[in-house]
């Protein structure tokens, strides 16, 4: 291939880094990196979307649109409820990277997880490889510990169901004879935290997913869609 000479590499090149800037800009607001970052989980319409993240449909719309406009996130028109999904699974793998970094040299970042996260800090973990190869064996109990919908929508195969409001009342439907496993939306929501922090303090083996579920899709690994999975999986409670 005949090499590109050095002004027009040049110029291609601050081309890309253009390309490369509108990105980071597009993500560079905490309401849409947190809008991506619900769906991760899940396609959503707009009011969905807003209901969870507590703004207006207006400010969610325009917020989903600046990150349409740069190919992050795709529409879909269903009826007369429009859905908005992420571009691709490389996007998870961008919000991880991005937190990454920030806990590593941000001193904002680092003292709010010093302050919000510290008890949590000693917790056990398994990372999304780990659970892949320890899930071939049936002793491990996955749990989920987000919402039904959620769950339906797509999680862990095997994994069961159990919401954080509802944990302490199902206590008595786990085994401490078998390891558990807890996640839900990602490592900032604090529900796998505080789901392994109410198994730990009831004696059972317990350890939280990093990354919770998006980074399991990120990694291309099988999920279960079928809300039928919710009845068969609780078979893996006894």
């Amino acid at each position: 291939m005949t090499p590109l000479p050095s002004g027009s590499s040049k110029a291609a090149k601050r081309k890309l880094f253009g390309a490369f800037a509108g990105i980071t800009k597009s993500v560079g607001h905490p309401t849409r990196i947190e809008l991506l970052e619900q769906l991760a989980q899940r396609p959503q319409n707009v009011e969905t979307l807003a209901k969870s993240c507590g703004l207006s449909v207006v400010m969610t719309s325009r917020q989903l649109q600046i990150l349409k406009k740069v190919g992050l996130v795709t529409s879909e028109r269903l009826g007369k409820q429009i859905r908005y999904d992420l571009a691709g699974h490389a996007i998870v793998d961008m919000l991880a990277a991005i937190s990454a970094v920030a806990e590593q040299f941000s001193a904002e970042a680092q003292m709010t997880l010093a302050d919000h996260f510290h008890e949590y800090r000693n917790f056990a973990s398994i990372s999304r490889r780990d659970l892949k190869r320890e899930l071939q064996s049936k002793n491990l109990i996955v749990i989920d510990v987000r919402t039904p919908d959620e769950f339906a929508a797509c999680h862990i195969p095997g994994a069961i169901n159990i919401p954080l409001e509802q944990m302490r009342r199902q206590l008595h439907l786990l085994s401490r004879e078998r390891p558990i496993v807890a996640y839900c939306r990602s490592t900032y929501w604090g529900l796998s935290y505080k789901a392994t922090k109410l198994l730990r303090d009831n004696q059972f083996e317990v350890r939280r997913l990093l990354g919770g579920l998006p980074t399991w899709k990120a990694a291309r690994y099988p999920v279960a869609t079928s809300i039928e999975a919710i009845a068969a999986s609780t078979s893996t409670r006894g």
